[in-house]
This record gives structure tokens, C-alpha cells and sequence, in this order.
């Protein structure tokens, strides 16, 4: 902010910003900063997205390549991780168990779902997701590969590089899908690496490569 003008977003459903009143897909969100960015005459502005802000950046750029001009994604979602074959195969079982427990809640009116499966299964995303919990479920199966490889514009990624949650292969294949782009890991850096002492280190990489 000591070197340009900053606009930090809420999008809706974050913050302070009120949740939709429909289950949003990404497209919806970015459709959403884009009519931020008309209502300030905004265009080729610099973006920084961090995990789902990332997501919705690109998802944005993909459609309205004029509204950004550089991005930096940090830590970004977007794509579906390569899963180990045991770690595939466990989800498929979760998701089998899942459709068994819903049929049978419904059929005989229990709520096995409810109070076994979520509790043992969820992410701590989805427990703490509340009214947004089908907007989470929605956006996060979303992939963006294809929109991804055919962004053309200057991309930073900055990538923790023991992050659980977004891994660092998931940067990698993003710096291979987009032309062009430069991937800088941080050594020993979470899933948010902006903060503590990693926010020297970003705040100087996005700053160097804003004014280039």
C-alpha cells in the first residue's frame, strides 16, 4: 500500500459482504469483481488472489482478460490435485458411504449423514462453511485447467512450499499450464506464507514483480 493503491475485496459471502442468495458457481464471483471494477472505472489493474481469491482471479481472466494486467496467485486453488492411488481410492469409498448414508436417512428418516458421517469425514472448510456450505462444495469441484491454459497475461505464483492444502505440485502444473509464468517457492512456508516473517518475502517478490 506504500507504493500503490490497494482495493481488498470481501467477496460476497466473506467478511463483511452479505452471502448470495443462490448457491454461486466461480463464475458468478468473478462476474462479482468485475462489476466492482466497472463501479471504480477500473481496468488492466494488478491482482493478488490467495487460494480461492486465486481461483476467482483466474476464473476472472478468463473472461475478462482486459480487467487484469499482472496477477500474482498465492498458494492458489483451481485445479484438482494428483492424488497417491490409496488416497483415491479412500475418497471414492467416503463418497460411496456418503450417497449410502443420504439414501438411507431418507428412506427409513434418520440422520446418519448428519451426525456421523460429517463430523468424521469433513473438511474443517466445510464444518466451518455454515450458510455457504453449498457455494464451498460447488466452487471447490470446479476445474479450471482448461481456462487456466489459456491465460496470456504476465503470472507470479508464489507457493508455500510445505503447504497440505494447495501442494506445491498443484504450483507446478499451474506454472506449466500458464505460458510464460514464474513460479517462486518458499522454503519452509504453509499454506498462507504471507504471514509472520513470510510477509517480507512476498510483499518484496509482488512489489518486484508489479513494477517490472
Amino acid at each position: 500500500s506504500a507504493s500503490f493503491c490497494v482495493h481488498l475485496l470481501d467477496l460476497p459471502g466473506h467478511g463483511k459482504s452479505p452471502i448470495p442468495d443462490s448457491v454461486w458457481s466461480m463464475e458468478d464471483f468473478a462476474l462479482a469483481v468485475k462489476r466492482y471494477l466497472d463501479s471504480h472505472s477500473l481496468r488492466n489493474a494488478f491482482f493478488v488472489g490467495h487460494s480461492f481469491g486465486g481461483k476467482t482471479s483466474l476464473k476472472l481472466a478468463s473472461i475478462f482478460p482486459e480487467a487484469i494486467s499482472k496477477l500474482v496467485l498465492i498458494n492458489s486453488s483451481g485445479i484438482k490435485q494428483n492424488r497417491p492411488f490409496k488416497k483415491k481410492a479412500r475418497m471414492k469409498y467416503i463418497a460411496f458411504l456418503r450417497s449410502v448414508l443420504k439414501f438411507v436417512d431418507r428412506f427409513i428418516g434418520t440422520e446418519t449423514f448428519k451426525n456421523w458421517f460429517v463430523p468424521k469425514f469433513a473438511s474443517p472448510d466445510y464444518l466451518n462453511a455454515g450458510p455457504m456450505r453449498a457455494i464451498f462444495v460447488k466452487t471447490v469441484n470446479e476445474d479450471l485447467t482448461q481456462e487456466i491454459s489459456n491465460i496470456k497475461l504476465p503470472v507470479l505464483l508464489l507457493w508455500g512450499e510445505i503447504d497440505t492444502e494447495t501442494p506445491l505440485e498443484m504450483g507446478r502444473r499451474m506454472n506449466d499450464l500458464i505460458k510464460g509464468s514464474k513460479l517462486i517457492v518458499l522454503p519452509n512456508m504453509d499454506h498462507v506464507p504471507f504471514l509472520g516473517s513470510g510477509m517480507h518475502a512476498c510483499a518484496y517478490q509482488i512489489a518486484k514483480f508489479f513494477r517490472e
